[in-house]
């Protein structure tokens, strides 16, 4: 666990290594900190400097190992002046190479972008310290554990709690890729969930940014532009992508882990397996998959076609993670961690049931008004609520949306 932590995951990578293993769906030197202290200004704290204050001062280190990432050890923490709970990782300075400090900084700089424009599905990161022996990296401490965990648990999601688990991440994916931002390694090892009382997903949060690249030529919303082309080979062997695999790869790979990701969700296993990385790796250059029965007989089709969307072999004709979040599957889905205020909530409501009025007037006098509106943002939010009253009104937009995305 690197970019975050769970409050209620203490074990350590022994005990993973004991319970998970490798296959879990089979049957230095010195490095100086300057580079790194200004990518993170203004929350550098350290380092030497007069009166600069050290890391204990500001926070209780307790020794409750809260996991470990690519680089680091994670602790559990808490705030001297305010008591909330943090999760600390520690990371050895005469330990780390210069390749492993290039990593710490991009994760930074990651980071530092991310909480410019705050998302509540991705994890936070609050203070960075500096001393002799260790770099302290002050994250939000995040409830629940694994979404790994989660599935192994249960075996598989039904397909309304994998819709709604899918919307907060592909959220998550779209912020971030609109911010310049690659995370290269998602996967259900790094995404937390929690559960309310009732059974129901309360939070999702994605961590570990420690193989995140930025990238200073941001998407727009619905295109993904010839943005810089990655050639390091990074990742986890189910959730990587076939370019990946080549090496030669933009933020597209983002969105087939997140295919890989629903797939698994639905039905407990990934869409490419393999007795070894090898073989994973062919079945993942071929891209080949299937929805064998009957886990997959009464899954519906809307989900079978945004997750073939997301795992087409070719990236520049993959859809992007905003485009996923306007796909009929999503239509009249709770979002997760998206609170509004009462006032707004209100407005909000009165805005849908306009739009929802004007949308079944425009259908009763022109069949193809979803196709001519190009589903737009308004249409989207018709749908919506189409779906809860008006089964036919849902199948007609269904056909739109698979006509302009065929």
């Amino acid at each position: 666990m690197g970019g975050g932590a769970s409050s209620s995951s203490t074990s350590t990578t022994t005990n993973k290594q004991q319970r998970r293993p490798r296959n879990p769906y089979a049957g230095g030197s010195c490095f100086s900190l300057g580079s790194l202290r200004s990518a993170l200004h203004p929350f550098s704290k350290g380092g030497g400097q007069s009166g600069s204050r050290t890391v204990t001062a500001d926070y209780e280190v307790s020794n409750e190992e809260l996991g470990r990432g690519h680089y680091g050890v994670v602790f559990k923490g808490r705030s001297r002046a305010t008591g909330k709970q943090v999760a600390i990782k520690r990371i050895n300075k005469r330990s780390t190479e210069k390749k492993q400090m290039q990593m710490i900084e991009r994760e930074v700089q990651c980071m530092q972008a991310l909480n410019e424009s705050p998302h509540p599905n991705i994890v936070r990161m609050h203070d960075l310290y500096e001393d002799s022996k260790f770099f302290w990296l002050v994250m939000e401490m995040c409830g629940g554990g694994e979404l790994f965990d989660a599935i192994v648990a249960r075996g598989k999601f039904s397909e309304r709690e994998s819709r709604q688990v899918m919307h907060a991440i592909l959220q998550s994916v779209a912020h971030m890729h609109e911010r310049g931002i690659v995370h290269r390694d998602l996967k259900p090892e790094n995404i937390l969930i929690d559960f309310s009382d009732d059974g129901a997903t309360s939070s999702i949060k994605m961590i570990d940014f420690g193989l995140a690249r930025p990238d200073s030529r941001q998407q727009t919303l619905m295109t993904r532009p010839n943005l810089t082309r990655f050639k390091s080979r990074v990742g986890t062997p189910y959730y990587i992508a076939p370019e990946v695999i080549r090496k030669d790869y933009s933020t597209s790979c983002d969105e087939w882990s997140c295919g890989v990701i629903a797939y698994i969700l639905l039905c407990g296993f990934p869409p490419f397996n393999g007795a070894t990385d090898a073989d994973i790796f062919k079945r993942v250059k071929q891209g080949e998959f299937s929805f064998p029965n009957p886990e997959w007989k009464h899954i519906s089709r809307e989900a079978k076609h945004l997750i073939a969307k997301l795992l087409n072999k070719d990236p520049s004709k993959r859809i992007t993670a905003r485009e996923a979040l306007q796909h009929p599957w999503f239509a009249g889905v709770t979002p997760i961690a998206q609170k509004l205020d009462p006032v707004e909530e209100a407005l909000a409501h009165k805005q849908s049931q306009l739009v929802a009025v004007e949308a079944v007037d425009k259908v009763d006098n022109n069949g193809d008004t979803e196709k001519e509106a190009g589903l737009g943002k308004s249409a989207m939010q018709a749908k919506a609520i189409l779906e809860r009253v008006s089964g036919q009104a849902m199948g007609t937009a269904w056909k739109a949306w698979t006509a302009l995305h065929p």
